[in-house]
């Protein structure tokens, strides 16, 4: 479009570049009387002043009377409404205030671009009996609801400031300012309106009935709702997609007005000043609805009594406002939810916070407590408001903690001491960091658990540990003696009987002729005692073996053990029958000779004891009763073996006698013996991880139930205690 810009100065720079801009072929002259004769036509001219004084409204006039069908626009600094009459009255069509935003000035000049665009090649406008152009009064309408929506604009904006913008001075001041602000604008508005309306009432009579030159579309309606004249835009806005024509009833297309007859007649009776509806809606096949504001009032020649009496409708495109109102509401919801969400996720991790098991602290970088939460409180005996804005120490008696906060570093699993309400002593683990704050400061956040009872376990433990440590150089000794009585058994005491052993053999062979009855059973009793001798010892070195012997661990068959300990057995008494039972692939894992010790006593036991009986039986196996584990309380993992004879039996009374060193259930005379065997099978199954208990009645036999569960062998398995 080609603009005429006239002016100069600083202040017009912003403007221009504002046209430039837009893509407008721009002519700038700096006075009217630089213009070249004849004048080109332009469909835009602004002309700009410092002032609307006489000479300015001068130059105005001349504009309008050398550029009849242009669009003049003036560009002040400031506007009053009797300075707007003057240049209204000398054809001026539309006004930018240079205070306002460029943002809003680039608005207005696009709302004037499209007006220009519009613009009839009308007849040049006469005065009339007011002296206000005829075009310029018709212009009104335009002026007045631009004015309006200019205001509309300056509060959404100052709302919008109010809102967005940072604010040095408190809410309450601001908000003062701004409302002043809005109250001024809407004062000189509301006087401005009256001013021009009580002087068209006063003087415009007879006014020919025109359409107005407007940018908002129009209805002209009698008094029976008809319509008689329309502007081209107006169809948009229809309901129905027929084509709105002349004479019809304005209901059809605009149904929103179906109920308000009598408030349409008030209005024509001029007992109703007007009525507007607000944000209709027309929805179509694109994306967007159109929305449109609507008013009504009547039109100038009822309002000075010509006849017929007419309506005039105005349709203003709302949809920038409505969508705008629509964003504020979605705004508001989403910030609502937001809110609520927040306050929901707030709830969340402070119940999160309260059911921790921990005690969680926070403090700021001087040790202040802000906050603890529900652990903390139980920890220490305190209420949150009893701990809230006081010193850690309070609670920490630990300095080098306290330092360590000091110093702003990051504390892991630190055991302090800390004191509770009641004046007790705990132990509190704390791993502490730092955080930033809103504010930019920093802040400590402890997390601690109580481990007083986990000291005074490590304190008990670290107690055995001495103790263990003692009762294992006790046991060492132990083991060194016994090592002693083992050297001495096998070479001190084993000579001398050796010795009595060879001289009572010669003594028999030599002088047993001479020698009576009486003194040939002395000779027999000798030779008792010093094989039942040679047996003790025989027996007391294989249980301090079995003590201390290296445990090394390796599969074991138990079944083929236990065949070549019976083979021995027959062997030793060709001359008695008995039935072995023994169940095949009895495997387990162990130390294989100290397991064939085992099997030695046990059977040799068994054999021994049904020595008595006609048809001895002896049966070695797996135990798989399901009841047998149960009344021993027994894992179904467990290995459980048995022994079981028919021999002699033992009472169940005296059952807990028959592990212990030296023990006897049965007389010499009966079943000789040392009772060293069961005591030894019992200290190499305990070092195995298992357990022999027996079970038996007398006269019908005994039963021997055993474990082996190496996993539970001990690492000092070796220095095994000795009765």
């Amino acid at each position: 479009m080609q603009v005429l810009v006239i002016g100069e100065g600083v202040t017009i720079k912003p403007f221009l570049q504002l046209l430039r801009s837009g893509g407008h072929a721009v002519t700038c002259e700096t006075t009217i009387h630089h213009l070249p004769p004849p004048p080109p036509f332009y469909p835009l001219i602004v002309i700009q002043g410092p002032t609307t004084d006489s000479a300015f409204i001068a130059a105005c006039h001349h504009l309008r009377q050398t550029h009849t069908y242009a669009t003049l626009v003036a560009l002040l600094p400031t506007l009053d409404s009797t300075e707007l009459q003057a240049l209204l009255n000398v054809g001026l069509d539309d006004y930018i205030l240079q205070s306002t935003p460029l943002i809003e000035q680039k608005l207005r000049l696009r709302i004037i671009e499209q007006q220009s665009q519009r613009r009839p090649l009308a007849i040049p406008p006469t005065p009339n009996q007011t002296g206000i152009k005829t075009t310029a009064l018709s212009q009104f309408p335009y002026l007045a609801s631009h004015h309006l929506r200019q205001t509309l604009i300056q509060v959404r904006n100052q709302l919008n400031d109010l809102l967005t913008k940072p604010r040095e001075t408190p809410l309450e001041e601001s908000t003062a300012s701004y409302l002043n602000q809005v109250i001024e604008r809407a004062t000189m508005m509301q006087q401005m309106l009256g001013d021009i309306l009580l002087d068209t009432q006063s003087h415009l009579q007879n006014t020919l009935m025109m359409p107005p030159i407007t940018h908002q579309d129009y209805l002209i309606l009698d008094e029976n709702l008809k319509i008689q004249e329309f502007s081209d835009g107006v169809q948009r806005y229809a309901e129905a997609q027929t084509a709105i024509e002349q004479n019809q009833d304005v209901r059809e297309s605009f149904p929103e007005l179906s109920g308000l007859e009598d408030i349409l007649r008030a209005i024509l009776r001029n007992d109703h000043r007007g009525y507007e509806i607000s944000g209709i809606a027309r929805f179509s096949d694109s994306d967007f609805p159109l929305y449109f504001d609507l008013y009504i009032s009547v039109y100038p020649n009822a309002i000075f009594n010509a006849n017929p009496p007419h309506l005039i409708i105005l349709l203003n495109n709302a949809t920038e406002r409505m969508m705008f109102q629509q964003r504020l509401i979605q705004s508001a919801n989403e910030a609502q939810l937001l809110l609520k969400k927040l306050a929901t996720t707030k709830n969340y991790i402070t119940q999160i916070i309260n059911s921790m098991a921990d005690a969680l602290i926070v403090t700021t970088k001087s040790g202040i407590i802000k906050k603890i939460n529900a652990a903390a409180e139980r920890l220490f005996g305190y209420s949150e408001l009893a701990l809230i804005n006081h010193p850690i120490d309070q609670i920490v008696k630990d300095q080098n903690f306290l330092n360590h906060i000091a110093e702003e570093k990051i504390i892991s699993q630190a055991e302090v001491i800390c004191q509770r309400r009641n004046g007790d002593i705990v132990y509190v683990s704390f791993s502490c960091s730092v955080f930033e704050t809103e504010e930019d400061t920093q802040d400590f956040v402890c997390v601690g658990r109580d481990v007083t009872e986990r000291k005074k376990a490590e304190a008990q433990i670290q107690q055995l540990n001495v103790s263990l440590r003692q009762r294992t150089v006790e046991l060492e000794a132990v083991n060194e003696e016994l090592e002693s009585f083992s050297r001495t058994v096998s070479h001190d005491l084993r000579t001398p009987i050796s010795h009595i052993e060879f001289f009572n053999q010669m003594l028999e062979d030599e002088y047993g002729t001479y020698l009576d009855e009486e003194g040939q059973d002395y000779l027999v009793q000798i030779n008792n005692a010093c094989r039942r001798m040679k047996q003790l010892i025989h027996d007391l070195l294989q249980l301090s073996r079995a003590t201390r012997a290296e445990l090394t661990l390796a599969p074991v068959n138990l079944s083929k053990i236990a065949l070549e300990v019976i083979d021995e057995l027959r062997a030793n008494a060709p001359e008695r029958q008995g039935e072995f039972l023994v169940a095949a692939d009895l495997e387990t894992v162990g130390h294989e000779s100290l397991l064939r010790i085992i099997l030695e006593n046990l059977l040799g036991n068994a054999w021994k004891y049904t020595r008595k009986r006609s048809h001895p039986r002896i049966e070695l196996g797996r135990c798989e009763d399901p009841q047998v584990y149960q009344k021993y309380n027994l894992p179904g993992e467990t290995s459980l073996f048995f022994l079981r004879d028919n021999g002699a039996g033992f009472d169940m009374s005296h059952a807990d006698r028959l592990f212990k060193t030296f023990e006897r259930l049965h007389s010499q005379s009966d079943f000789e013996g040392t009772g060293i065997g069961l005591t030894t099978v019992q200290r190499i199954i305990r070092r195995h991880g298992g357990e022999i208990w027996a079970e038996g009645r007398v006269g019908e036999g005994a039963i021997f139930y055993f474990t082996i569960n190496p996993q539970m062998v001990s690492p000092l398995a070796a220095y095994a205690a000795v009765d």
